[in-house]
């Protein structure tokens, strides 16, 4: 070894030099080596998206390196691309600055980085204002610049026109540069210089965006806070500045959690109340939400919602910092938070999950972040988390954004950011993959639990090869009574929209639905969709006036027998949603659709429309059609919304789609009701305790054939497994919401479904407090459940090792099934719940800062419930506390302790603006009075005057000023406020608690103007179910004239209750006549013009007095002037005295014309505007069976015995309707269950009625109308008869029948020339029944009269009169029918002795 050593030492003694030099080189290399490992791999720039393809209608192609290829809605547009349009097909095109390009048909546009290029044809500009001076636009030599404008540009050859609707816009050529302002059109040709004229006549072909209005469209991703201050009634809400906003999105598997971090700043000096709005992509899931206070960010819980609320006012009350988050309408959220410190800043996250779409391996995500009133955003970051299949892909997104650690992250920074364009980046394999089209996910719930599947399937179709389909569309337009002019022109703008944007190669049809269909174009079959087809059809919607009820369901076979036999159609239905008549429920209209649907091909859409529109019921039944729901609440929406909606019908779709999974699924949810279109995905969620089959079948018809494919089962291993159950639960929520009109139907499993899987519903909220701490002070369990899954946004790269671990090596329950040990829990590595986040590990074990002394509750997040009044006075606090909660948000102990002396009061709740605190007590003040109703005196002396043509002096209204500061439900659109408003009146409310409500919004500035008032006002009248609330109302308006009368007119309109009718007019027109007076003296006056010249004379006390107008009309009819009296009546519903009163006469005079469809609309809007009303529906079908229209009467009398509140009559008048139908045995069965019911014996026993109404109809069908009946029949029906045990031995019993209910008969038998005694078996006259049991023989010695009652209706009444003879052995029937005239009061019936 020495000797090696010596060596060595003489080796480098006489080599030193180089031997030094190798060693420093050595050095150098390793140094330089760290070095390089320790920097960063700098970012690069991601290929650039330009634009995204937002619509296409028809055939819209690109055209890149040289490649042309169809696209669709929702792809990405990179730079240097051309995108083309067919002969009429439209796009749109959204670019980098917010800016939009609308394409006409036969249009070119070339996509640059600094702008459009127009190649060819005509395009629409919509340039929003901008701070770097917007994109230029090139056309041939010209460039235009526009910013916060509106033009069209269009390029013929070397001919460039420009026309400005709005704003300004600059165009630059080789002859000169001009500016043109809105209604002004430049020309520009080669080197000449531009010419300038006004634009005389623009016809804007782009649907209405040339008035003016910009293309629409709110971003959904950047929330926004308001801030409310407590102690100053009357201010406004202010929109506090976003100082932070972070972005964080981590993509794994085909699912994005996106986790939104902002810090809102309050610059005031006042401390505030913070209203954060926030809104979610399209069957999104909010899956969290946290608060920080002091430094700590902490976790909120799952709450039921009416607990959270109160347990959010207990923690304000003593002095802490909670927040809560609640549900508005599923894609919208709001969240409560307190304090935001003067000069202060708060802090909250919230995260939501969403499934991506996949086409081809190609993975695309949307962050929407541009709106119509962006915030400026002082830091804004951005970071896309791709995980290591990034670093395997080709990156696309906005040129602000760069691609970091070799692609698995996407990041962009920005300060002083103002957002005009949604985030976007596309992400492609850079070597094809070939990716399983249909993908299938389990999570096993362990122990006995059934497991959960999620399979995914996007069609492996070649959309290339399939045919474009003809656009073959039914356009039904609601063309009932609802609604108000503006109403009715959307609802035509929508249509005329939908219409122009079909290519002359489609077809359509137009009809109006209302209480029944009518096909308004063509005559017959389709018509093509030229212009001058529209422009017929069009003129006919014009033409037809908007009246009856609403019947959504009758529209279904109308429109699908017009496009029976055709490929890929689809029905287009315009209007609010609001079912009055047939099917008004959901689950029935679902059921209904299904069944037309079972053997169509055809697709449903909707387009709601007006802001108080039914959008749930809209959307559950385009779900359930195959469709899509859209929404126009302004006349700005209609343009994009029409769009989105011609680009659907008009991408090929995959019809009669099935996915066969195996036999042993339960609770199976498709997310497709058999129809799916290009570039959408079908997902399946299920519960199965059984091995899934080693091959899945899918099934369909695609371009006009049939198709079956198989696919094996392979269970997809990844992170994202664990959250298929919380992927489960949310569609089950939607299934449930969808199922019923009313959501509280289902409150309990809501509720239930929400708690387990920590999922947001109208039900449940979120409460986050400051600590762990708080939580356990408040008694809230912080509940953990794997079947929440994992937080993607959560996860580290070792977590993330160790999960991909646990899944590629499953339990064997993963696979095969449930797991045969009750004891096994599911492994926790696979359904990881990751602890609260937070900053600093120390809880805070006390409140951040004293409570305010008052926290108003500007606006309502929740209900209140029914038998609560939110605005009562609160009750002192036990034991002479100080505190006291009002509301929903009830007085809380903590830990059953009182607090004294900490707790301070909290004005309002959860749920309704609350009076200011009157501090020196320690209480509120009784919310105050209305004003005292006007005598009729007074009201008198103001008619006298009106009547003489002077002004009288009408108090003013009063000026009070708010009680409560402006809330940030003020600051919300209208839709949003009517959610609120609706909730805050649900249940039965008094008069004064009506007019609190309305005191509340207006004192926190939420009806600034008559439109949002008007919708208030409808919503108040409706809860208007009694004298005295309408009394209460209607004084409260008195100061206000116009609004009174809108109020009452509208009572008017939809009450059938005849004090309530009373009360109306009493207040708006006194009581100057008594009717009852009146109509005795016209009775004593012969001739109908004296009578008129009399009613004239008396209503000239009382002008205007709609119940005088109403027996004008009745008397013009009387009289044979039906021209006239329509033309009054029509007057009087212009004038909006419309009521079921007047409906009646206008549809007897209809109905007494011969005109069977106008009289059915007429009358059908007795229950337009009260379709809830039992006596409503009641009457219509009564109306219905007396002319009848059986079927019409069978509709209403359905709906009817669907109410909750159905009895043992309505289910005897849906029998006399469908025996009137020829469904002479459905009667049967319906009075076999009346007669089979509980009740309580004696002559108004239903029970009885139903027999002797069952009797009836069986003795018609034994009599068979004077023809034999079969023998085997009639043995049956005799059989039938015995069974209701009518007869004690040999009889004979008389039944009287007739179906005018709103007459009152007897039945009278007369011998020689007295009446006999005859004794009634039941007091039935109000089904329409009068009978008499008598001694077998007798029926042929007596004459049988029908006999009112009551006064004569002035109409014709056809009655029968049945007579059913046992002799102990067989029945022996024989019918006698007559007809009770306009003035007769009893008619003989024709002898059943031929010698009396």
């Amino acid at each position: 070894m020495s000797r090696s050593l010596d060596r060595i030492r003489a080796f480098a003694k006489n080599h030193s030099l180089p031997l030094r030099a190798a060693i420093g080189l050595l050095v150098l290399v390793a140094s330089l080596a760290v070095f390089i490992a320790s920097q960063r791999v700098p970012p690069v720039r991601a290929g650039v998206v330009d634009a995204r393809l937002e619509l296409a209608a028809g055939e819209v192609r690109l055209v890149e390196a040289g490649k042309a290829s169809t696209v669709i809605s929702g792809a990405p547009l990179p730079a240097g691309a051309e995108l083309a349009t067919g002969t009429g097909a439209r796009a749109l095109v959204r670019l980098s600055d917010g800016s939009s390009l609308f394409l006409r048909g036969d249009a070119t546009v070339r996509l640059q980085p600094d702008g459009a290029e127009i190649v060819a044809g005509e395009v629409w500009l919509d340039a929003p204002p901008s701070e770097r001076g917007g994109l230029k636009h090139k056309a041939g030599d010209a460039t235009i610049a526009a910013a916060d404008a509106g033009l069209s540009i269009r390029r013929v050859g070397a001919e460039v026109v420009v026309v400005v609707t709005r704003g300004l816009a600059v165009l630059t050529s080789p002859g000169g540069r001009v500016e043109v302002s809105a209604g002004e059109q430049a020309q520009a040709s080669g080197n000449d210089k531009p010419k300038m004229s006004p634009v005389l006549f623009w016809d804007d072909w782009t649907g209405g965006m040339g008035d003016g209005r910009p293309l629409a469209g709110a971003g959904s991703g950047a929330g926004r806070i308001y801030g409310v201050s407590p102690g100053l009634p009357g201010e406004k809400a202010k929109v506090l500045e976003v100082s932070r906003q972070s972005v964080r999105a981590v993509i794994r598997e085909g699912l994005a959690e996106t986790e939104v971090d902002q810090t809102f700043g309050n610059p005031g000096g006042g401390v505030l109340e913070g209203w954060y709005w926030f809104s979610v992509p399209e069957r999104a899931i909010v899956t969290s939400f946290a608060v920080e206070t002091n430094g700590v960010l902490v976790e909120g819980e799952v709450t039921e919602r009416k607990e959270a609320a109160a347990r959010y006012a207990t923690a304000v009350a003593t002095g802490h910092s909670p927040a809560l988050l609640e549900w508005v309408d599923g894609r919208t959220y709001r969240s409560r938070i307190y304090p935001i410190p003067a000069s202060g800043a708060r802090r909250v996250v919230l995260r939501y999950l969403e499934v991506l779409p996949s086409q081809g391996g190609k993975l695309e995500y949307l962050y929407p972040m541009r709106g119509e009133d962006p915030a400026r955003i002082g830091e804004f970051s951005l970071e896309v988390d791709l995980g290591v299949a990034g670093s395997k892909m080709r990156i696309a997104s906005l040129a602000d954004a760069v691609v970091e650690d070799g692609g698995r992250r996407v990041t962009m920074r920005r300060s002083g950011y103002l957002p005009r364009a949604d985030f976007q980046l596309e992400a492609t394999p850079i070597e094809p993959q070939q990716r399983a089209a249909l993908t299938v996910a389990r999570f096993a719930a362990g122990a006995d639990r059934a497991d959960y599947v999620m399979a995914r399937y996007v069609p492996d179709i070649d959309w290339a090869a399939v045919p474009a389909p003809p656009g073959d569309v039914a356009v039904v337009v609601d063309t009932s009574a609802s609604g108000d002019e503006a109403v009715r022109q959307q609802k035509a703008a929508a249509a005329e929209a939908i219409l122009r944007a079909l290519s002359q190669k489609d077809r359509f049809v137009l009809i109006a639905i209302d209480s029944a269909p009518t096909v308004l174009w063509p005559k017959e079959g389709l018509a093509e969709a030229t212009d001058k087809e529209i422009a017929a059809a069009l003129a006919r919607l014009a033409e037809h006036s908007s009246g009856g009820a609403t019947d959504l369901g009758a529209f279904f076979d109308a429109a699908l027998g017009r496009l029976h036999g055709t490929e890929q159609p689809a029905v287009v239905y315009i209007g609010d949603g609001l079912p009055t008549s047939g099917e008004v429920s959901g689950d029935r209209l679902a059921e209904r659709l299904r069944r037309s649907l079972s053997t169509s091909r055809a697709r449903l859409f909707t387009v709601a429309v007006g802001s108080q529109s039914n959008v749930g019921l809209l959307r559950e039944l385009a779900r359930q059609g195959g469709g899509q729901s859209f929404r126009i609440d302004r006349m700005e929406t209609a343009t994009s919304e029409v769009l989105r909606l011609a680009s659907a019908i008009k991408t090929p779709t995959i019809t009669e789609l099935s996915i066969d999974l195996g036999a042993g699924l339960d609770e199976a949810m498709l997310t497709a009701s058999g129809k799916v279109s290009r570039g959408e995905e079908v997902l399946l969620f299920a519960r199965t305790h059984h091995a899934l089959p080693a091959e899945a079948t899918v099934k369909g018809r695609v371009g006009g054939k049939d198709f079956a494919k198989s696919y094996p089962i392979t269970l997809a291993q990844g992170t994202s497994t664990s959250l298929v159950p919380r992927l489960w639960a949310a569609e089950k929520v939607r299934r449930l919401l969808g199922e019923v009109t009313d959501p509280e139907e289902q409150r309990g499993k809501i509720v239930e479904v929400g708690l387990e899987y920590g999922l947001m519903t109208p039900f449940t909220s979120i409460l986050a407090l400051e600590s762990e701490a708080a939580y356990a002070r408040q008694g809230i369990r912080r509940r953990s459940s794997p079947l929440r899954g994992v937080r993607l946004t959560a996860l580290d790269a070792r977590t993330e090792r160790a999960l991909m671990d646990a899944a590629l090596n499953p339990a064997p329950a993963v696979a095969m099934g449930c797991s045969l040990r009750k004891e096994e829990a599911p492994s926790e590595s696979v359904a990881a719940v990751p602890a609260p986040l937070v900053v600093d590990d120390k809880p805070m074990d006390g409140p951040n800062q004293t409570p305010p002394a008052t926290v108003m509750a500007t606006a309502t997040p929740t209900e209140p419930e029914p038998a609560e009044n939110a605005l009562s006075p609160a009750k002192p606090a036990p034991g002479g506390g100080g505190g006291a909660f009002r509301g929903n948000a009830q007085r809380e102990e903590l830990d059953g302790q009182e607090i004294a002396g900490k707790r301070s009061m909290v004005t309002g709740s959860a749920n309704e603006e609350q009076p200011a605190i009157d501090k020196a007590k320690g209480r509120a003040p009784e919310a105050p009075p209305p004003p005292p109703m006007a005598t009729s005196t007074s009201q008198f002396e103001a008619t006298k005057k009106l009547a003489e043509g002077t002004t009288p002096r009408v108090p003013p209204p009063p000026v009070t000023s708010p009680v409560t500061p402006c809330s940030d439900v003020a600051r919300r659109p209208l839709a949003d406020r009517i959610v609120m408003w609706s909730k805050r009146l649900r249940g039965e409310l008094d008069g004064k608690t009506l007019v609190s409500r309305y005191q509340a919004a207006r004192g926190a500035c939420e009806i600034p103007d008559w439109r949002a008032e008007q919708a208030l006002l409808d919503l108040l009248q409706r809860k208007a179910r009694t004298e005295d609330a309408v009394t209460t109302l209607l004084a409260h308006f008195e100061p206000v004239p116009d609004t009174r009368a809108y109020v009452a007119q509208a009572i008017l309109r939809r009450t059938v209750d005849p004090r309530i009718a009373a009360s109306v007019r009493r207040t708006l027109f006194g009581e100057k006549i008594a009717w009852d007076q009146v109509d005795a003296e016209l009775a004593a006056i012969d001739g109908v013009d004296a009578k008129l010249a009399k009613l004239r004379e008396r209503m000239l006390v009382a002008p205007g007095d709609p119940q005088g107008e109403l027996r004008v009309v009745r008397l013009l009819a009387e009289a044979g002037k039906k021209d006239d009296a329509l033309a009054q009546g029509r007057r009087l519903r212009d004038r909006g005295f419309m009521s079921p009163d007047l409906a009646l006469a206008l549809g007897d005079v209809l109905a007494a014309q011969g005109f069977q469809d106008e009289a059915l609309r007429t009358y059908s809007e007795i229950v337009e505007f009260d379709a809830q009303s039992p006596e409503s529906r009641r009457l219509l079908g009564d109306v219905f069976l007396r002319n009848a229209w059986y079927g019409a009467a069978y509709r209403q009398y359905k709906t009817l015995t669907d109410l909750p509140t159905a009895d043992a009559p309505s289910f005897l008048r849906l029998a006399l309707a469908a025996a009137g139908s020829g469904r002479v045995d459905e009667a049967l069965r319906l009075e076999r269950q009346v007669a089979s019911a509980e009740g309580t014996p004696g002559p108004r026993d239903p029970r009885l009625w139903a027999r002797l109404w069952a009797a009836a109809h069986l003795a018609r069908l034994l009599e068979g109308e004077g023809k034999p009946v079969e023998p085997g029949l009639a043995e049956g029906l005799s059989r039938k008869l015995k069974e209701l045990s009518l007869f004690s031995g040999p009889s004979a019993l008389a039944v009287l029948t007739w179906e005018d209910l709103d007459t009152t008969l007897g039945l009278v038998g007369k011998q020689g020339e007295g009446e006999a005694t005859l004794a009634e078996l039941s007091d039935a006259a109000s089904i329409g029944i009068s009978a008499v049991e008598l001694p077998l023989g007798d029926e042929a010695r007596l004459v049988f009269l029908a006999r009112f009652r009551k006064a004569s209706p002035g109409r014709e009444v056809p009655v029968a009169l049945h007579l059913i003879a046992w002799d102990g052995k067989a029945f022996r029937v024989t019918i006698r029918k007559a007809k009770l005239g306009v003035k007769d009061m009893e008619v003989s019936l024709p002898s059943f002795n031929p010698g009396l």
